[in-house]
């Protein structure tokens, strides 16, 4: 047996999984973003408030949070209880059911410019339900997308979310590059590529081709590729050129809905998108998303011109806990969201310090830890030259034998209103121990 832990960690039944894993399931994991680049999954047990204990009982800070669908830490109160009461009920109807509706007012009450909304499971769910009601309001057929913007893996929108940032001028409208074998050769046909923050590129598309072009989709923060914010004027440019054209604004709300505000990114911003698609916060970790609009957007789906089914869509359980998260964050928000962004930024200071090399950036609750990467000035993924990826796995695994748990794969960390400056201030120690560790030029 080959083991990339540390040896005096004991991993010995997640080393064991693993390898009944890899017979057993496609590639080891059943997400990609699963898959650890530096090694071994580490296989996680049970998690209460900010931490996560392993199947070999070792104990870890958690900054991956279910990729951040635990805002309110793991296993939160009001989350569990609801889920309890109703799993003594039933685990599915299909039927309506009570917790559907109360999850839809809440939503549409919270989230500005929302009137009527849809459930499924997933977020590509919801934005595949947003791109196509986009398409009916609109009879239209052309999407643009920011290139390093994850909308998850449809066809439709998963295209040039990892660019090669060294193949020199990329362009304003760069070609659509399919981000996985296996997706039909016809997706490049209906999607435009921009720089993400580069509104200009998108007004130039929206001008020369406006009548063709549904709907632009983009992430108030771009977060898998760098927790990249807008700059000044960027998603009020898009809302004003949208409009110009015809076009709809959708906000891909699915990481920031719910997590830099109450009413999400378009209450944070004060900039109102047509359609905006929500998940992993939503529900406290149960699987719920949703695509929300004023009434007459979403028109087409209320006369069923457009049709948006599945089997655990506003599932009962889901729900319950949707009703009992969106509750939490609505009756909690006047000390919620300032202090899980004082948290945030009390983690992004404490990284930033302890070494040169390390660059962290983001927005609250939301920071992305990597290495070699610019410090500042960085307006999209193309700016992130100079990173060294290797650096950052190796790191991450590092940390994680100091107790701190990230993202497999990617920087990304998420705070949690669970969370004490206790945690913060570990990780930021932890951090510095495992740094000390590595050899000096991985410093």
């Amino acid at each position: 047996m080959i083991s990339y832990f540390p040896q005096a960690m004991n991993l010995r039944e997640s080393e064991s999984l693993y390898e009944r894993a890899l017979i057993a399931i496609g590639g080891g994991v059943t997400s990609a973003a699963r898959r650890s680049p530096a090694g071994n999954p580490v296989y996680m047990e049970r998690g209460s408030g900010p931490h996560l204990w392993d199947v070999d009982g070792n104990r870890y800070i958690d900054f991956a949070l279910g990729f951040g669908t635990c805002l309110l830490g793991h296993a939160a109160a009001c989350v569990r209880e609801a889920v309890h009461v109703q799993l003594d009920r039933a685990l599915s109807f299909g039927g309506g059911h009570r917790h559907e509706v109360e999850a839809s007012e809440l939503l549409v009450s919270l989230i500005p410019n929302a009137e009527q909304c849809l459930f499924s499971s997933t977020g590509t769910d919801a934005v595949l339900a947003a791109v196509r009601i986009a398409r009916a309001v609109t009879g239209r057929a052309m999407i643009i997308k920011m290139e390093g913007s994850y909308h998850g893996s449809s066809d439709a929108l998963f295209v040039n979310v990892w660019p090669d940032v060294t193949a020199g001028d990329l362009g304003a409208n760069p070609a659509v590059h399919p981000e996985s074998e296996g997706m039909s050769p016809g997706t490049a046909a209906d999607v435009l590529v921009a720089p993400y923050n580069d509104l200009a590129a998108v007004e130039q598309l929206l001008t020369a081709r406006g009548d063709e072009i549904a709907c632009v989709v983009v992430e108030p923060v771009q977060s898998m590729s760098g927790c990249i914010g807008p700059v000044p004027g960027y998603l009020e440019g898009l809302r004003a050129a949208t409009r110009k054209s015809g076009s709809l604004l959708i906000f891909d709300e699915v990481i920031t809905g719910f997590r830099l505000a109450l009413g999400g990114g378009q209450q944070f911003f004060g900039v109102d998108a047509d359609l905006a698609t929500f998940g992993k916060a939503m529900a406290g970790g149960m699987p719920l998303s949703a695509v929300a609009g004023s009434r007459d957007v979403m028109e087409p789906a209320s006369s069923y011109r457009v049709h948006h089914a599945g089997t655990f869509n506003g599932n009962p359980l889901a729900c319950a806990a949707g009703v009992a998260a969106m509750t939490y964050f609505r009756d909690n928000a006047a000390a919620l969201y300032p202090r899980i962004h004082e948290l945030g930024e009390r983690l992004a200071a404490g990284w930033r310090e302890v070494s040169p090399r390390l660059s962290v950036r983001g927005v609250g609750p939301m920071q992305y830890l990597s290495v070699g990467e610019p410090a500042a000035g960085v307006r999209s993924i193309r700016d992130l030259h100079g990173g060294d990826y290797q650096g950052y796995l190796l790191l991450a695994r590092q940390l994680l034998r100091h107790g701190v748990h990230l993202l497999a794969a990617k920087g990304l960390c998420y705070v949690s209103a669970c969370h004490e400056e206790s945690d913060i201030d570990a990780a930021v120690a932890a951090l510095a121990e495992a740094l000390a560790e590595l050899p000096e030029q991985d410093r």
